[in-house]
């Protein structure tokens, strides 16, 4: 109900404006009838649902027998035509036939249902005649899309069988007509009068010219068949003028058909002389129509220039057939298309969505008259909006595979701010061809061409989500592997966007998922130098605990020693440069002491743990609280201070202790730290215990040895020689695990201070079971031989 309030407000005003007008531009109506011109200017708008709107107003206010109402369900289908034509830029070319047929009734479906619901009705020729009217309407915009087709679409035949046809119906309907106009000149009382019929064969005189105008659109201009319909168009509009008389618009219609015929056939002298019958042809006129046909009879004649100035002359109004000759004046000037395509966008504003298509349309038939059905084979020559213009066409039909290759030529020679959307229309016109790919590498183009612009890191990142869903193809590139690709470019080009983190972690996840968790720790090492902030790090200190807790200790040592001298570089500027890094340091890092922090704001959760490990194993008094500490945080913490133990780095005692009080610990990892802590007897034995206890993994088992063999107590090396004997007893003998579990024995025997006991075992090896290896040999040897 709003809203039906608000549109009667909004009509009233235009209608207000359009009688307020009618004394000073009379020349720019139509007809003598406000309503139907209220109508006209709508449609000439592009509201054309308003004007719809005023047409079923106009039908409930007039009666059903009556003509007027006849005359606005004629007006009506009129108005349809405008609303049906625009599903015909839509269709496929080999679809138009089809969308043509039905475009034609649903247009005139309102006078079809109110001649059967009313036989005999005394006004149907009127009825007849706006048919016919609204079906050229439609059959222009046919002609139109036919001509931007390929040319092998079979379309040209059905449009002049249709061209035809209601040429032959205007000319019937006509006689018909006349045969009415005598008999009501002879009848006393006729239901309609004699001028009305007189009218109406009028308009259906000038109906015949623009269909015989019409039919040179479906030809090539410069061929026979186009020379020949002009020459037809331009009999038919002559001969119709010298029948009106002078004074009435038809005449002034018709003579502006003829000049239009005229141009067609190549006369612009002729055409200059029949518009000098209307207006001055040396001064821009003020009928916008008719200076419209100055200007393209200057741009006959080649006079561009001329164009220019009747186009640039001050207007008081707005005219969608000036807007129009101005555009094809900016194609003549620009072959490219460039200035033509700037003009779009005021289009679209005087005459609406359906205007600006039509505009696109001429725009890439020109395109094709000079460069063919390959127009787009040098995009660098062209004009991007003409690209994108038959991009778009090919898209509204729903060859998507073709609309986006132009699509994404437009984007490659645009300015960031045209690239953008034509990249995102490319793009979504590939995966409607089910080419993913394309899609992907249209994005990247252009994010990568333009990365300063707002959403170019929007365009790469649904590149790689379109990545993450590609199937295994037999591309050069595995989609594996273009992902990949696609996370590091939007890592490098944008470390510094609030949502690279996510992207960084989605890529370490996809090194880690093909064990290449060095890779990973690489990566975001590379990333932290380019963003040292609290984000970096915290995925640094994620991905490379992940990496150093599966190195022997030698490489992580390494490792961590290049880790060090990373973070060094980045804080040697300022020491509060450190704080984003305390995670890392702490965690980490073999030396902690060698960075410098202040205390953190928080204590609270995570932030207390991390600082209060950094002062523990920086030598000061601390003790560690578990409270509200995330579960990976205990876990690294843990790690870190057991191989602080192994290294001999801090005060070994005091991060024992710490160790031995550490919550979820297992019962291996408890045994561990008793033996660090105290290193007595009772926890010697429990961890020979544990490490031939069922429940134990290898792993752990593992871990129990090397802790042994690293104590400086002679005895933990002895029971470490122990375990490594009895787990050469569940080896075969003579394969690699059972030499290398005597050499541990051997080896971890010696350095208990058992010498003599190691050279036995080693010699007695090499008598009986002799290594092939050589290393394993020599190994062996060393033990044998006296120091």
């Amino acid at each position: 109900m709003i809203w039906q309030c608000f549109r009667t407000v909004f009509i009233v005003a235009i209608l207000w404006q359009l009688t307020s007008t009618i004394s000073v531009c009379a020349a720019t109506r139509h007809t003598d009838r406000i309503f139907e011109d209220l109508c006209n200017s709508l449609v000439d708008a592009g509201k054309v649902d308003d004007a719809i709107w005023i047409c079923q107003r106009q039908l409930q206010q007039n009666p059903d027998s009556t003509l007027a109402h006849a005359r606005w369900i004629g007006r009506l289908s009129i108005v349809l035509a405008e609303k049906a034509s625009a599903s015909l830029y839509d269709s496929r070319a080999s679809d138009l036939n089809e969308t043509f047929q039905q475009a034609l009734i649903n247009t005139n479906q309102p006078i079809d249902r109110y001649l059967q619901a009313n036989p005999g009705f005394h006004a149907q020729s009127f009825l007849i005649a706006d048919r016919i009217t609204a079906s050229t309407r439609v059959l222009r915009t046919a002609i139109l899309v036919a001509s931007i087709s390929s040319q092998t679409d079979p379309n040209d035949d059905t449009l002049l069988r249709a061209i035809s046809r209601l040429e032959y119906e205007a000319s019937g309907l006509e006689r018909s007509a006349k045969e009415c106009w005598t008999l009501a000149n002879t009848t006393p009382k006729p239901e309609i009068e004699s001028d009305q019929w007189q009218q109406l064969i009028r308009e259906l005189a000038m109906q015949q010219v623009s269909l015989a105008i019409m039919q040179t659109e479906l030809f090539d201009r410069g061929s026979n068949d186009f020379a020949a319909a002009a020459a037809n168009a331009t009999g038919v509009a002559t001969e119709t003028l010298r029948q009106l008389p002078d004074g009435v618009p038809a005449k002034r219609i018709t003579r502006i058909l003829l000049v239009e015929s005229l141009l067609r056939s190549g006369d612009s002298r002729e055409a200059e002389r029949e518009l000098g019958q209307l207006t001055d042809v040396n001064q821009p006129s003020d009928d916008l129509t008719l200076r419209a046909l100055q200007v393209r009879i200057a741009l006959n004649n080649k006079d561009v220039d001329e164009a220019e100035r009747l186009v640039a002359a001050p207007t008081a109004a707005t005219s969608i057939e000036l807007d129009f000759a101005k555009l094809e004046m900016l194609l003549a000037k620009d072959e490219s298309g460039e200035m033509a395509s700037k003009w779009l966008a005021t289009i679209e504003q005087h005459g609406g969505a359906f205007a600006r298509r039509r505009a696109e349309a001429l725009i890439v038939r020109h395109a094709k008259s000079i460069g063919g059905n390959d127009a787009t084979a040098n995009p660098k020559s062209m004009s991007p909006a003409v690209i994108a213009a038959q991009g778009e066409d090919w898209l509204r039909r729903g060859d998507y595979l073709r609309a986006a290759n132009l699509l994404r030529d437009a984007a490659s020679v645009s300015n960031a701010e045209a690239a953008i959307p034509y990249a995102t229309k490319s793009a979504a016109s590939a995966i409607k061809a089910s080419e993913p790919r394309h899609a992907i590498d249209t994005l990247r183009l252009v994010a990568m061409k333009f990365p300063n612009e707002p959403t170019a890191f929007e365009l790469m990142t649904q590149a790689a989500l379109l990545a993450a869903k590609l199937p295994a193809d037999k591309s050069s590139q595995t989609p594996f592997e273009l992902l990949e690709s696609l996370l590091t470019d939007i890592t490098q080009t944008w470390p510094t966007h609030e949502k690279t983190p996510a992207i960084a972690e989605w890529l370490c996840k996809l090194y880690r998922q093909t064990d290449r968790d060095e890779s990973a720790a690489e990566f975001t090492l590379q990333w932290l130098t380019l963003r040292p902030d609290a984000a970096a790090s915290s995925l640094v200190e994620e991905t490379w605990f992940e990496y150093l807790s599966g190195l022997d200790s030698e490489t992580c040592t390494a490792s961590i020693d290049r880790l060090n001298a990373v973070l060094s570089e980045l804080t040697s500027a300022s020491e509060e440069n450190a704080s984003p890094f305390i995670g890392v340091v702490s965690l980490l890092l073999d030396q902690p002491a060698t960075f410098q922090f202040a205390e953190p704001d928080s204590q609270m959760g995570d932030d207390r743990f991390v600082w209060t490990l950094y002062k523990l194993r920086s030598g000061e008094a601390a003790k560690l609280q578990f409270d509200d500490v995330s579960a990976d945080r205990v876990k690294r913490g843990r790690w870190r201070l057991e191989r602080d133990i192994r290294i001999g780095a801090g005060d070994a005692r005091s991060t024992a202790q710490a160790l031995a009080q550490w919550p979820g610990a297992t019962a291996v990892q408890s045994a561990i730290a008793t033996f660090w802590n105290e290193g007595d007897d009772a926890s010697i034995n429990r961890l020979k215990d544990l490490a031939v206890d069922a429940a134990t993994t290898n792993d752990q088992a593992d871990d129990i040895l090397r802790v042994l063999a690293s104590s400086n107590s002679t005895a933990a090396k002895r029971a470490a020689a122990e375990l490594a004997e009895r787990r050469a007893a569940s080896q075969k003998i003579r394969s690699y695990g059972w030499y290398q579990a005597k050499l541990n024995a051997i080896e971890w025997l010696q350095e208990a201070g058992e010498a003599d006991e190691a050279t036995k075992r080693a010699s007695f090896l090499l008598l009986l079971h002799p290594p092939k290896d050589v290393a394993l040999r020599q190994r062996l040897k060393q033990y044998t031989t006296a120091p």
